[in-house]
């Protein structure tokens, strides 16, 4: 059964929530509006979120500031952005268009590997998730999104299907040919002697010198040339990326793949970069650089951890102690929090992912943690307006609100407040209030009618407990933020791990002011090595899969 695939680009994250509860009919119509965009996005130009909205659900949201995608990045989530879809329509067979390619079958007619498919959906190839009657999850592609897709990518399908692999026939012959040129000039390298073979045989020379470095012991004359770790193929370098952030040694790792625990460093910050570049994508810049000095402002230096408040009665009691919003510090706190993010996607743009800077890397990460803990305190200043606004909408006070209804209309809500001040740009002026407002209203005015608002007269009011809005901040939220369990067993590690990581991840009991930090500045203030940070954050991984077996 295939994986739903995760959403990178946060306004496609956004509009796949505000389609939470659409009709099933509307659903499929956006399925097939999205089918037809993918053909028409060039990778090199920026879209704006408004106009992408509109060509996928007919409607075009009013957008003060509408965010500009990367069409590499829309691209790239097209494809998963119609599997959710999917799966909201529950799609069976029925549903499917006439003469659908399932994987294999689009695998066969462009003779390339099933995992070469995969790939070609991060390129605009959108498939349809639907499901059996026994219920596993399928993936299916319409014909004309095929076409389409063989119409624009006509070389690319071309070359791949006429790639094949040396088999043991052809390795034998190379082995051969390499053996009598030697013979003919023993002083040839075998740089020169793997550039021939290329040459002569119409492979490339990384394939020609794998094959030699696998055959040539055998070869009288031909010695395999020593290197300092094998060849790693992409698979490989994630799931070695994936077991150093499962807290595994690297030691037991490097020994399992066969190659030094350098190695074995280097391919986690590789892949690390890799996705910073990818989540960067889909980040604001700004030609205009925001003056970093906010930083220091204490409401931005000063970033603890939220503990929302998930009861509702309790909830509205805070609510009611609310006092209003600080003008200045409203405006340092969002400014902080554009100013983070803007420094990271500079940081991501620039990421050579074939040699990274971990330092810069962990500086981009560091400050997307940061803008996070700012974005959340922004929420929580907006609580009583959020409140205020499902009163408005529903024309129903909180505590009269049916349970189930409240727990929704205020997950709605909430939602449309947080992509709101995602996108908020303190430099066109204004309060925050305003676009949260708007947002939550157009949100709300989607659900309402489907809702029952009111709970039955003389029935008590159930006990329930709200969404926490610390859950969806960001679509790349769960790529920067550390285990959610970190706060639990950090109290259970030793004392200096347990004062080196909540520092780097600005919790208690670290000293305030509290912001994540990166791992040089931690290192820096208690006096340790970078090695020193990474191993204890490694054993708060052991410890959390610990304590979850």
């Amino acid at each position: 059964m295939p994986r739903l695939s995760a959403i990178h680009c946060e306004p496609l994250q956004a509009l796949l929530d505000q389609q939470r509860f659409t009709p099933r009919d509307t659903l499929l119509r956006d399925i097939a509006r999205a089918e037809q965009l993918a053909s028409e996005i060039r990778p090199e130009v920026e879209y704006p979120e408004d106009w992408i909205a509109y060509r996928i659900t007919a409607y075009r949201p009013d957008l003060d500031a509408p965010a500009l995608v990367p069409g590499r990045a829309l691209l790239s989530d097209l494809s998963a952005l119609v599997e959710h879809l999917c799966e909201a329509a529950q799609l069976c067979a029925d549903d499917l268009p006439v003469d659908a390619f399932s994987i294999e079958s689009l695998a066969s007619r462009w003779r390339v590997a099933r995992k070469t498919i995969e790939r070609y959906r991060r390129r605009g190839l959108v498939a349809r998730r639907w499901r059996d009657p026994a219920g596993l999850a399928r993936l299916a592609f319409a014909p004309n999104v095929v076409a389409a897709f063989e119409r624009t990518h006509q070389s690319l399908l071309q070359r791949a299907g006429a790639f094949s692999r040396i088999d043991d026939q052809e390795a034998d012959a190379l082995a051969q040919s390499a053996a009598r040129a030697l013979a003919a000039a023993p002083n040839a390298t075998m740089t020169g002697l793997v550039d021939t073979l290329a040459q002569q045989s119409g492979r490339s020379a990384p394939a020609v010198r794998r094959v030699l470095d696998e055959t040539g012991p055998s070869i009288p004359g031909v010695t395999a040339p020593k290197r300092g770790a094998p060849h790693l193929s992409r698979g490989i370098e994630r799931r070695i990326a994936r077991a150093v952030a499962f807290g595994i040694r690297p030691g037991l790792i490097a020994e399992r793949y066969g190659c030094t625990r350098l190695t074995v460093h280097r391919v986690a910050v590789r892949e690390q970069a890799r996705q910073l570049k990818r989540l960067c994508a889909t980040l604001p810049s700004g030609d205009d650089g925001l003056d970093v000095d906010v930083l220091d402002h204490p409401i931005v230096a000063h970033a603890p951890p939220i503990s929302p408040i998930l009861d509702p009665r309790q909830l509205a009691d805070a609510v009611a102690t609310d006092p209003p919003a600080d003008a200045p510090e409203e405006r340092a706190l969002m400014t902080g929090h554009r100013a983070l993010l803007e420094r990271a996607a500079a940081v991501g743009h620039g990421i050579d992912p074939a040699r990274p800077n971990q330092r810069l890397c962990d500086r981009a990460l560091t400050d997307l943690r940061w803008a996070l803990r700012l974005r959340a305190r922004a929420i929580e200043m907006q609580r009583s307006l959020i409140l205020r606004t499902i009163e408005s909408r529903t024309g129903l006070s909180w505590h009269h609100l049916a349970s189930a209804a409240a727990v929704q209309l205020h997950l709605v809500a909430t939602r449309a407040a947080t992509d709101a001040i995602a996108r908020f740009d303190p430099r066109r002026g204004g309060r925050l209030a305003a676009p949260v407002s708007i947002a939550a209203n157009r949100a709300l005015a989607g659900i309402v009618q489907e809702l029952t608002l009111a709970r039955p007269l003389r029935s008590a009011q159930q006990r329930f407990v709200l969404a926490s809005p610390l859950d969806h901040l960001a679509s790349w939220q769960s790529s920067v933020e550390p285990h959610r369990h970190l706060p639990d067993i950090i109290g259970c590690l030793q004392d200096t791990d347990a004062a080196l990581l909540a520092m780097r991840y600005a919790l208690p009991p670290a000293a305030a002011p509290i912001h994540p930090r990166t791992i040089t500045e931690v290192a820096q203030t208690f006096g340790v090595t970078p090695a020193r940070i990474i191993g204890a954050e490694r054993r708060a991984r052991r410890a959390i899969r610990t304590r979850l077996a």
